[in-house]
C-alpha cells in the first residue's frame, strides 16, 4: 500500500473507533444530511 493509502486508512479507523466509542444523535444526523443532501433545509423544529 502506499503511504497515502495507509493515512487514509489510519483516517477512517481512528473516525470509526471514535464514532462507536461516542455514539451521539448528532453525529449520526450530521452523516445523515451529508449523503442524503436535502433540497432545502428543513426549519428547527422546537417545541
Amino acid at each position: 500500500m502506499t503511504p497515502i493509502a495507509t493515512k487514509t486508512m489510519d483516517v477512517i479507523r481512528a473516525m470509526l473507533i471514535f464514532w462507536v466509542a461516542n455514539p451521539s444523535r448528532q453525529l449520526v444526523s450530521m452523516i445523515s444530511a451529508a449523503f442524503k443532501m436535502p433540497e432545502k433545509p428543513a426549519p428547527p423544529q422546537r417545541r
